[in-house]
């Protein structure tokens, strides 16, 4: 399953938030989550931000994402060895 769609299905009304927040149609939102058609870049930007990075760009362009937005890699590479620390911890507890 897909982490957009994961989203979507976790609270009633996300899809429908997500639309009007991202100037973009229910139906095309979940084209995207079930893999039916490509997601634009300039729209998971927005699907970022909307979600706050619940949904990121990596997980909308899981193969080419650091091509695509270069300046990324730095980030996610902190934020997986911050959670990778967290998880650590919590198995040692």
């Amino acid at each position: 399953m897909s982490k957009l769609k994961a989203y979507f299905n976790a609270e009633r009304g996300r899809a429908t938030a997500m639309a009007r927040g991202c100037e973009a149609s229910v139906a095309f939102l979940r084209a995207i989550a079930d893999g039916k058609r490509p997601c634009p870049h300039k729209l998971a930007v927005k699907i970022e931000t909307f979600t706050q990075g619940e949904v990121s760009r990596r997980d909308l362009f899981p193969d080419d994402w650091h091509e695509n937005w270069p300046e990324l890699v730095g980030v996610y590479a902190r934020a997986d060895a911050a959670a990778a620390e967290v998880l650590e911890e919590a198995v040692h507890v």
